[in-house]
């Protein structure tokens, strides 16, 4: 049997082939409660949740409408596998992705009595290859076997030209807009075989983003905030549900936080709020349209794929560029289609239907030259294999050390535009490229450069998984020949095992901050079932180390983490320079005297509010925030840790490091690792054990 999978930021989907269509599979029906609208039984949400009544991790609609705290979108971050707070543990977003996908399997082994353990899986068109990588290996650590990935908007055209038969369809967009991401995509179907010509898109612009103007909206007309996990949670809720009416209501009630009268909003107002974000997605069309020098009247049909996109508004001003051409509901269904168009490529790649099936890159992958002017290194991409590539493709090209008799070379793998830089410095911006990894190449000693050139072949597959072979011209070597699976300056793997999703499955979640009941209450006494509770670990004085009890180690502090305190980012929590600092001062006073060398990510200073923008530079400037290169896999984890090791010092972050422990052992040492909690303004630090 045929499946597919969409994975999606929001909701996912399975669908299979059924010998004559993609039929659609219920996995949750049961536990939609009051969200029973028409075609939610077939989604299934892609979030995780914690609730003071269950012992275990929830999943699905159980986790979005009957959890405390809830945890969406751990597929956007799957690019630097960055880690998620789920209860009081923080875990790798390949790991959570990895219970997903196995809760997904599960349900359709015991609502639906199938055994899926092979699949077509869906992801972003522009998805980077380490987000593949991990959309893969979460998937196969769940049991299910990915036998292609593809991108959603060629699935999606597949779908639609199965349904409508015949090879008249030539040229199709996908105006794909979920949850987490805009991507626009034009397709052109060659002898009947769909081949992506063009791609464009926006990551972190979807419903999210819409869900928190509506938030500022209601928030402005109920002059309180929701206080606490089970409060934002229920918030959340409220206001996606609040978004979903507003599609087809002109005025809805929203409840507020605290109980008290709801706040009345109008489409207009809804409209108006999120304008600028729908103004936002239009422009990926825009530069489709102009990457292939195309007009609208040259474009078939245009399918609007995911929830955001079926906005009244959103259909609107798309229509405004297309005309005509927008495809209806009835006939393309924006929440199934990308799933059913998997089960079709599943198919397909089965032998049960006799189709072509053609995919291209959405980013040209190279690697980082240079050239010496003088003292000066000039560093550009060469590129390899280009954008809008058809799939698979293995291409070469041809280098060569700059210094004779160099004894070993840095190959860095780069994905992206060729005509954007690839700086390495701390803080550099790169504007769409990513260095994916950096390979160590041992070269012979041969003292003319002319003799260590050597040929760089990239074979990138139908399922964006890229394999790097690097060979000598002159006895034709092989000095390196690798499928890339591991990303970043420090060739950060991935953070899910057999091992990882077992403990995450069976893990006993807390509910951390505020909500979390005190150590000393008994678990009875606080509603809950189950034995008592251990007394939390005392704080740790981080001067006072085993082996040397008056030495003070380095505190190496993740200045990101810790600037978002007990913020929840789902509902519209920002990180603060001011909470930042009110930690650092709490940690100097604890440690007087001790070095502290505090990291950010390199957009720490574009999430901040407006008014600390300048002040974040300014202590960038000075040395006080050391800001990571942009661009980089694993964000400011790469640097802190390496500076931690040679420092010999304690790290201060909420993050989980399972992911480095090949490379950073010494993190599972007593005293090594201080967590923080902000309750009221105030801040713990307490010693954390590495969960490996």
């Amino acid at each position: 049997m045929s499946f597919g999978i969409d994975f999606g930021t929001t909701n996912s989907v399975l669908a299979y082939w059924n010998g004559e269509d993609a039929e659609v599979l219920a996995l949750d029906a049961t536990n939609l409660d009051d969200w029973n609208y028409p075609g939610f039984a077939s989604l299934f949400p892609s979030m995780v949740g914690v609730s003071s009544v269950r012992e275990r991790v929830l999943f699905g609609w159980e986790a979005k409408l009957r959890s405390e705290q809830a945890v969406p979108a751990a597929k956007r971050l799957l690019t630097g596998d960055t880690d998620i707070l789920v209860g009081d543990r923080s875990w790798p977003a390949s790991t959570v992705s990895a219970g997903i996908f196995r809760t997904i399997r599960d349900r359709a082994s015991s609502e639906q009595l199938l055994d899926v353990d092979t699949a077509v899986v869906t992801v972003p068109a522009n998805s980077a290859g380490a987000a593949r990588f991990r959309t893969r290996a979460a998937a196969r650590e769940a049991g299910i076997r990915v036998d292609s990935l593809i991108n959603e908007p060629t699935a999606a055209a597949l779908y639609y030209k199965q349904q409508l038969g015949g090879d008249d369809l030539e040229s199709v967009v996908t105006f794909d807009w979920g949850g987490g991401t805009i991507d626009v995509t034009v397709l052109e179907a060659e002898d009947g075989v769909f081949e992506e010509r063009a791609a464009r898109g926006v990551a972190q612009l979807g419903g999210l983003e819409i869900d928190q103007a509506l938030q500022r909206l209601v928030l402005a007309k109920a002059k309180r905030k929701p206080q606490g996990f089970a409060e934002e949670t229920a918030f959340a809720r409220d206001i996606e549900l609040a978004k979903i009416r507003l599609s087809t209501e002109d005025i809805v009630v929203v409840p507020v936080p605290g109980g008290r009268a709801g706040a009345e909003i109008t489409r207009e107002e809804f409209e108006n709020a999120i304008r600028p974000i729908v103004t936002k997605a239009i422009d990926p069309l825009l530069r489709c349209l102009a990457d292939l020098d195309r007009v609208p009247e040259d474009i078939d049909s245009v399918l609007m794929i995911g929830g955001s996109s079926q906005i009244p508004l959103v259909r609107q001003m798309v229509g405004e560029v297309m005309g005509d051409r927008l495809v209806s509901a009835d006939l393309c269904d924006p929440m199934t289609a990308v799933a059913q168009g998997a089960a079709v490529a599943a198919a397909i790649n089965s032998g049960e239907l006799d189709v072509d099936l053609a995919v291209g890159t959405t980013h040209a992958l190279g690697t980082a030259s240079t050239k010496m002017d003088g003292d000066t290194e000039i560093r550009s991409f060469s590129q390899i294999i280009p954008r809008n590539a058809t799939l698979p493709r293995s291409q070469d090209r041809n280098y060569r050390p700059n210094r004779p008799g160099q004894k070993q070379l840095g190959v860095e793998i780069w994905e992206g535009d060729p005509a954007d830089s690839v700086n390495k410095e701390i803080g550099a911006a790169n504007g769409s490229n990513i260095c994916l990894t950096k390979l160590d190449i041992a070269l012979p000693p041969f003292t003319d450069p002319e003799d260590t050139s050597f040929t760089l072949t990239y074979t990138y597959d139908v399922n964006g998984l890229l394999e790097v072979r690097a060979v000598l011209d002159r006895t034709q070597e092989v000095l390196v020949n690798r499928e890339i699976n591991a990303f970043g300056p420090s060739t950060t793997g991935v953070g899910v095992s057999a091992a990882s999703l077992r403990e995450f499955l069976e893990t006993r979640p807390s509910l951390p901050g505020p909500t979390s009941r005190p150590a000393e209450q008994t678990a009875t006494s606080a509603g809950a079932v189950g034995e008592q509770e251990p007394r939390p670990s005392p704080v740790v004085v981080a001067q006072v180390v085993e082996g040397a009890a008056s030495e003070r180690r380095t505190l190496v502090v993740d200045g990101s983490n810790l600037a978002w305190g007990s913020q929840n980012r789902s509902m519209g929590g920002q990180p603060t320079l001011a909470r930042l600092h009110s930690a650092l001062e709490e940690l100097r006073e604890q440690h007087p005297g001790t070095e502290l060398i505090v990291f950010v990510d390199a957009n720490f200073r574009h999430v901040v509010p407006e008014e600390e923008k300048t002040q974040v530079d300014r202590e960038i400037a000075e040395g006080r925030l050391h800001r990571v290169p942009a661009g980089t896999v694993g964000g400011a984890d790469v640097y802190l840790l390496d500076i931690a090791r040679k420092k010999d010092g304690v790290v201060v972050s909420n993050d989980n490091f399972s992911q480095h422990t090949e490379y950073h052992s010494w993190l599972a040492g007593k005293g090594r690792l201080l967590g923080a909690t902000e309750v009221a303004g105030m801040w713990a630090f307490k010693e954390r054990r590495l969960i490996r």
